[in-house]
């Protein structure tokens, strides 16, 4: 999702930046029209789990489940708001699965400089994108390194029974900075199709095969790899 979020981000940004205006004008509308255009479904999302959902059931298991959350919704609503409560601890996160939506913002706030940039000067966009693809890559493995923790999310029952409760959940699955590879790539490869596109270049069907192909054989043998590295110690 992050991927292709960052690819349609470059394909739907570009031409705004293309018309005549004040720069930060192009820069801030697209934020706040996301934004706006998010938070009234979210907010009432929000509400309705803090003041009605516990009312709607009971039963021994029935508070500790519904009425927890809707104190969280209650007292750290505002991080939601401010699509900034990836940086909290997770037991102090309303609905526990926003953190993707504090995600896509912060990643759409990125994607909109960087296109900026790229449309603006070229040169300096391309430096930009290998900076984030350089950072993004490097980050993960050092804070995973560092904090001697796996390196991905295992989906066990410990997992499933208590989700904030994992490390791996709380240091290195929900910052940006720890999520941002396939959204760099994404808006990377927007650039590379625009630049593949005025240049008219085609892939014939052969050829388009044996690429999907040998990229799906790399990308199995790398999650074998990491299974084998962060599983088996």
């Amino acid at each position: 999702f992050f991927f292709m979020s960052g690819y349609l981000i470059y394909i739907t940004i570009t031409p705004v930046f293309q018309k005549s205006g004040p720069i930060w004008m192009k820069i801030v509308y697209p934020i706040i029209y996301r934004v706006v255009r998010m938070l009234p479904t979210y907010c009432m999302i929000m509400a309705i789990t803090a003041n009605i959902i516990p009312h709607l059931g009971d039963g021994p298991l029935w508070p500790q489940n519904t009425w927890k959350e809707a104190e969280l919704c209650k007292n750290y609503w505002w991080t939601n708001v401010l699509f900034i409560s990836n940086f909290f601890d997770s037991k102090y996160q309303c609905l526990l699965v926003s953190w993707y939506l504090s995600c896509d913002i912060q990643f759409f706030i990125i994607g909109v400089i960087t296109v900026c940039v790229y449309t603006k000067n070229e040169k300096y966009g391309k430096y930009l994108i290998g900076i984030l693809i350089g950072v993004s890559l490097f980050l993960p493995f050092v804070i995973t390194y560092v904090r001697k923790i796996d390196g991905i999310l295992k989906v066990d029952l410990p997992f499933l029974n208590n989700p904030r409760g994992s490390t791996v959940f709380n240091q290195t699955y929900r910052e940006p900075y720890l999520r941002a590879i396939p959204f760099i790539f994404g808006l990377a490869m927007g650039f590379i199709g625009q630049k593949l596109k005025e240049s008219k270049f085609k892939f014939s069907q052969v050829h388009f095969f044996m690429h999907f192909n040998f990229l799906n054989i790399h990308i199995f043998l790398y999650i074998l790899n990491k299974r084998s590295i962060f599983f088996h110690r």
